[in-house]
């Protein structure tokens, strides 16, 4: 990634948390919500923004209800962004799901790890 890319990502990470944090406080309260990474395609047109949620009802709830409201956070964050980016990229919202990965892997692991430990029997 470059540079900009780079710059971009990071910038966008940062106020697309304080956006959807603050949607997200109105629509499931006790939800938390968190923008785990931003990855900005080379034109700079669209953001893939990767999202993990915690203590909402229901993951895939929060996910659509936020591909509806990409619009309006779009358009908080082209305020935010007005004389810093030219054109604010499309969003795509995905589930990040690194932490469900890990786990299943560190089973797995853990799993192999005990059928390979074997009583001795003397």
């Amino acid at each position: 990634m470059g540079t900009r890319q780079h710059k971009l990502a990071r910038q966008l990470q940062k106020d697309l948390g304080t956006i959807i944090d603050g949607m997200v406080r109105n629509e499931y309260p006790g939800a938390l919500v968190s923008v785990m990474e931003v990855s900005v395609t080379p034109d700079l047109g669209l953001a893939k923004i990767y999202i993990s949620i915690f203590n909402a009802p229901s993951d895939e709830k929060v996910m659509e209800w936020l591909k509806l409201c990409a619009p309006e956070i779009r358009h908080q964050l082209a305020v935010l962004l007005r004389n810093q980016v030219r054109k604010i990229p499309e969003l795509a919202f995905f589930s990040d799901n690194t932490q469900e990965t890990a786990q299943r892997i560190d089973k797995l692991l853990t799993d192999l790890n005990l059928g390979e430990q074997q009583p001795d029997e003397e």
